[in-house]
């Protein structure tokens, strides 16, 4: 099974973004047509794409880790500015969860 580890944002986060798309769409319909939406409720912050692995040895290394090690609070910040992947996929960066990603990177399975 294809697995990555991530991290969702507030709720008050999502509603922000999702004014944000919406003012994206209408402001560049030509641009927006070729792109691949998602809802909100998909949105999240990929923190580790571990690819092919074992569910429940992923699951077993990184509750390991969150309850020996714990991986502490972390504080993002995204944009200011969107970016693409490619022609379909755009996205949105995010900062300041360095820290925690390689905490999940040495927790978790190789990929």
């Amino acid at each position: 099974m294809r697995l990555f580890v991530a991290v969702w944002p507030p709720e008050d986060v999502v509603a922000a973004v999702a004014s944000a798309v919406a003012s994206l769409r209408a402001a560049h319909p030509d641009e927006a047509k070729g792109l691949r939406w998602t809802g909100p409720e998909q949105w999240h912050v990929t923190l580790r794409f571990l690819g092919e692995a074992d569910v429940d040895q992923a699951r077993a290394a990184l509750r390991r880790a969150a309850s020996e090690d714990g991986f502490g609070p972390a504080t993002a910040v995204a944009g200011p500015a969107t970016g693409r992947f490619g022609r379909r996929v755009l996205h949105l960066p995010v900062a300041g969860l360095g820290g925690l990603a390689a905490a999940v990177a040495a927790a978790s399975p190789p990929s």
